[in-house]
């Protein structure tokens, strides 16, 4: 049962796409069903991995992988749509920066031997985020209030913003700590 961490966040690698495609051909409620499954693996992989003790580098690796393939799959389907009803370019470019930060970071921390942890806050955005696309989706098929969808939207922004910071902050302290050891420190 120690591979069923990795088979979740695989699940959600290979799924988000397909939702992202029944989206593309109106298939609302395809994509809705398969939207809430796939993040709902992001809850249930971590859950176990942790109950299990089957916490593996590849999996650290896989789940933010996971995360941003669900994430731009239906947001890029989103926007191909027809639709009148996008989300707010802010929103885009706070996770453009925010995924680039987590993508550079991580590279350069995976290269000073340090395996890089999602934060609390940078979770907590991801989870918001697959609500506010699960919200939208539903927002597609019963047209939503406007207000509902607005404040969804200003949340996601508010925890993407403190998301930024706290990577920020964390990749600072793990260089900082590096450096400080000289690289001969046990590593994370």
């Amino acid at each position: 049962m120690s591979f069923l961490p990795n088979l979740l966040t695989l699940f959600r690698l290979f799924i988000s796409p397909v939702g992202a495609f029944c989206l593309l051909k109106k298939e609302i409620n395809c994509s809705l069903i398969i939207l809430v499954l796939a993040a709902s693996t992001d809850f249930f992989d971590g859950y176990f991995a942790r109950k299990l003790k089957a916490e593996t580098t590849l999996g650290k690796l896989l789940d933010p992988l996971a995360d941003k393939v669900l994430v731009v799959s239906y947001l890029v389907a989103l926007y191909l749509l027809p639709y009148r009803d996008k989300p707010s370019l802010f929103l885009l470019f706070l996770l453009v920066v925010k995924e680039l930060l987590v993508v550079v970071g991580g590279f350069f921390l995976l290269r000073l031997g340090i395996v890089p942890t999602p934060t609390f806050l940078g979770k907590l955005a991801t989870n918001f985020l697959f609500w506010y696309l699960v919200v939208f989706v539903v927002h597609l098929k019963w047209h939503l209030p406007q207000g509902l969808l607005k404040t969804f939207e200003v949340t996601v922004e508010i925890f993407l913003l403190f998301a930024i910071f706290s990577y920020l902050n964390r990749g600072v302290e793990l260089s900082l700590k590096y450096l400080k050891s000289d690289g001969r420190e046990n590593r994370h």
